[in-house]
């Protein structure tokens, strides 16, 4: 674990003002590797970098192809083929001084130039500085399992790019445009989190997933280095010529098998691994692999509610038929409003993701234990196991139903507030008919908006250009639209549910107590061989998981494969109406939100929650991080020391 940053100019400048600057940036990411800490200063960049552990053999600021001549590499996260990278290369005749991913990705450019992205498989985001063509390049990786944000600055502030692995560091630049970016804040109540290329910032964007960028004196540019849907066809046609004719049920279920086995190895290394368990299949799934490796044991963690333990019960049930050591943390809405700082301010902008919660308080369990947690991540979305999905096939099939189509467009403009309840369907069945009268791309963002357009222009007090999920999500399905509809919808629900939503909040979560997570389920060749088959190897009889459950026949219990897909919950509505009512109204209350919202319309929103009435749990949870984040944000900005551009090099 490990976070990056950094500074690149055009002209020489103050050394010592760039050297500080970046410093500053890297405190702001000491939680992500309070261990070590590396600075690089060369003629035009400044590059910093913070590490749980150091590096084998500090290759990182030492010249490489001799004196003044040198390509340096900070990387955030791991390269899981690493050892087959260094063996090709050793073929080739490089010479490794030692083990550090910041020495193999210097090695990997000189053979391969500004196409060394294309070869990693893992969860990274990297920086490496060129120093004698001055050039720098940023990549992420293929799924966005980390973060990197990137700021280029006008001329007038000093002109270069500063870039860091969180939002919050940039911060520390006192050239920084601190202007708040209102269609990603719209994009936010939408979505609960901000997707690339947007940030919180006018002034910083988001570098995508499976995008890397150049920056030369001359300029910058982005580019996609792996593209899902273009790799898919390129395999379709190796399968093609190696492997004709028809594929046995029973040879697809050995493959998913086989590839998630590998996709777990490759992320087994000497330090502690634990496992999240949830009591889901999917994690039931990476439970029995992880007991296949030679590890001495395995240790599982699950968190739930103190007064709701049928989650818990179901990991613990797991992990005990399965043979690991379990940990299990109950919570008390006390310990929530306790954290609630650290939790909303993590990463420097909104992420109104709820599951943050739990996998806060999981991480900081955890992390005396293992080094490294095992999560599900992305499983659900390749294996279409949530209960969207099954909707969405109802949707599929009314729409060879002409007189219910009809009837759904009579409530396609549903109510703006509709009724909505824990035990009440209304607000489902609504939601559900006005999906029908949409294009099946369309159809997931109208289900799990938390607000939908006309909501958003009621909140607002100002003029907000408004980005629509919808819109995005038709946008990124037209990447791929030979796919099936189902493929379709979980290839949309990748891109910008999980880059950036789920991702970030694990990312986030974890890397506040310095945990390292990986997500085995998205290993590139696992994720291309789910996508390669047609979405009824998903999703069968309205039952998501169909190929998980019949690979797993044979190697888990019954009751185990009986399970579903799961995610850790709590019981927020209830926390909300009682112990967390006052956090709530207090956060709500007046301040940076009501300058920027609809104070009668908030206020409905919270009268009706507490009066039972209505279950918006998760549009006041939305409202609460933004007022949160917004307070922080405006109190920095007044404590700010008065911005000094930056030199235009070090």
């Amino acid at each position: 674990m490990a976070g990056i940053c950094g500074w690149v100019g055009n002209a020489a400048g103050n050394r010592a003002q760039a050297a500080a600057t970046v410093r500053a940036m890297a405190a702001r990411l000491r939680h992500r590797g309070p261990e070590a800490e590396e600075l690089y200063l060369g003629d035009g960049a400044v590059l910093g970098w913070r590490s749980s552990r150091p590096p084998a053999g500090k290759p990182l600021a030492a010249p490489m192809g001799g004196a003044g001549d040198a390509v340096i590499a900070f990387c955030d996260g791991e390269v899981h083929n690493a050892a087959e990278l260094r063996q090709d290369l050793r073929a080739r005749g490089h010479r490794f001084r030692g083990e550090d991913t910041g020495e193999l990705l210097v090695h990997l450019y000189q053979q391969h130039g500004e196409s060394l992205p294309r070869h990693l498989e893992g969860s990274f985001a990297f920086a490496l500085w060129d120093a004698p063509r001055r050039s720098l390049l940023l990549a992420r990786d293929r799924f966005g399992v980390k973060p990197l944000y990137f700021a280029p600055r006008a001329a007038a502030r000093g002109g270069g790019l500063s870039f860091a692995s969180e939002l919050g560091a940039l911060r520390a630049d006192p050239g920084w445009d601190d202007a708040w970016d209102w269609t990603a804040l719209d994009l936010y109540l939408q979505m609960d989190h901000i997707p690339a290329p947007y940030s919180a910032y006018a002034g910083a964007r988001k570098l995508a997933a499976g995008h890397a960028l150049r920056w030369r004196p001359e300029g910058l540019r982005q580019f996609r280095y792996w593209f899902l849907p273009e790799r898919l066809e390129a395999r379709g046609e190796e399968i093609a010529r190696g492997r004709p004719g028809h594929v046995t049920d029973a040879e697809q279920e050995e493959e998913l098998w086989v590839r998630l086995r590998t996709a777990v190895r490759r992320r087994l290394n000497a330090e502690p691994v634990g496992l999240v368990l949830n009591g889901g299949l999917e994690t039931a799934a990476l439970l029995a692999l992880l007991r296949e490796a030679p590890a001495a044991s395995v240790q599982t963690f699950a968190v739930g509610a103190a007064q709701r333990a049928s989650g818990l019960t179901a990991a613990r049930r797991l992990a005990r038929r399965l043979g690991a050591e379990h940990h299990e943390l109950r919570l008390r809405p006390e310990a929530l409003a306790a954290a609630w700082p650290a939790i909303a301010a993590s990463g420097g902008e909104p992420l109104g993701d709820a599951r943050a919660v739990p996998l806060y308080f999981l991480a900081q369990a955890a992390r005396p234990r293992v080094a490294a947690c095992m999560v599900a991540a992305g499983a659900l979305e390749l294996l279409a196991g949530r209960p969207e999905y099954a909707a969405l096939a109802l949707a599929h099939y009314s729409d060879r139903l002409p007189r219910l189509r009809r009837g759904a467009a009579a409530v396609g403009h549903m109510e703006l507030w509709p009724p909505r309840g824990p035990r009440r369907w209304s607000d489902r069945v609504l939601r559900f008919r006005q999906g029908l009268t949409l294009p099946p791309a369309q159809r997931m963002a109208a289900w799990c908006t938390a607000f939908n357009r006309e909501q958003r222009r009621r909140l607002w007090r100002r003029a907000v250009w408004p980005v629509a999920g919808r819109e995005l999500l038709a946008a990124v399905a037209a990447e791929w639209p030979q796919a099936d509809w189902l493929n379709q919808t979980l290839y949309c629900d990748l891109r910008l549910r999980v880059g950036d939503g789920s991702l970030a909040t694990l990312d986030r979560m974890a890397m506040a107590h310095g945990l390292e997570a990986r997500a085995p389920w998205l290993d590139t060749d696992l994720a291309l061989f789910l996508f390669s088959l047609p979405g009824r190897h998903k999703l069968r009889h309205l039952r998501g998981m169909h190929l998980l459950r019949r690979a797993v026949r044979r190697r888990l219990p019954a009751a185990v494969r009986r399970s579903g897909g799961r995610e850790f919950s709590l019981p927020l509505g209830a926390w909300l109406r009682g112990p967390l009512r006052r956090l709530a109204e207090e956060t709500l209350a007046g301040g940076a939100l009501d300058a920027e919202l609809d104070r009668d319309v908030v206020a409905m929103m919270l009268r009706r929650h507490w009066s039972g009435r209505a279950d918006y749990s998760r549009q006041i949870w939305n409202l609460m991080v933004l007022a949160q984040w917004m307070a922080a944000a405006r109190d920095q900005r007044r404590d700010a020391p008065a911005a000094r551009a930056l030199p235009s090099a070090a």
